[in-house]
């Protein structure tokens, strides 16, 4: 009985070590980060850049859209440049940037559907000249409108 004992024990360390192991390698692992973009509903347009690559977001669903990262490496944080056009009517345009920065296996949501008080959007309104022919359309309206 006596000579069982050593054998077990060293079973056991041996058991012990794998297990160690197995959970060391686990965490060296590389995994994605996830970013859960908010984005402004429909019918406002909004086109999406994530470091200056076009993300498709035709087919949103409730404003939200995911950009899952590739395999980063563990303990390491990453940057990215996040930079939404929005275009809620035909002559306004809205350019917001964001950057975030994550780690492996991170979630992290990024609302880019409203104003941040303290970044500043890039708003660009396109100025279309009013036609001469509506203008005296208007001039007549105004003459009618001031004999009633």
């Amino acid at each position: 009985m006596m000579t069982s004992r050593p054998y077990f024990f060293v079973a056991f360390i041996v058991l012990l070590v794998g297990f160690a192991t197995n959970a060391a390698s686990a965490q060296d692992k590389k995994a994605q980060a996830t970013i859960k973009l908010l984005i402004p509903e429909l019918p406002t347009k909004t086109f999406l850049k994530v470091d200056g690559k076009d993300v498709d977001v035709a087919e949103s669903q409730d404003g939200d859209r995911m950009f899952i990262t590739p395999q980063l490496e563990p303990g390491t944080t990453y940057k990215y440049k996040i930079e939404a056009k929005i275009v809620p009517n035909n002559y306004t345009e809205i350019f917001r940037v964001r950057n975030v920065v994550v780690k492996a296996g991170e979630e992290l949501t990024l609302d880019l559907a409203k104003k941040d008080g303290k970044i500043k959007d890039d708003v660009r309104v396109r100025w279309v000249p009013t036609p001469r022919a509506l203008l005296g359309i208007c001039a007549s309206w105004q003459k009618s409108a001031r004999k009633t």
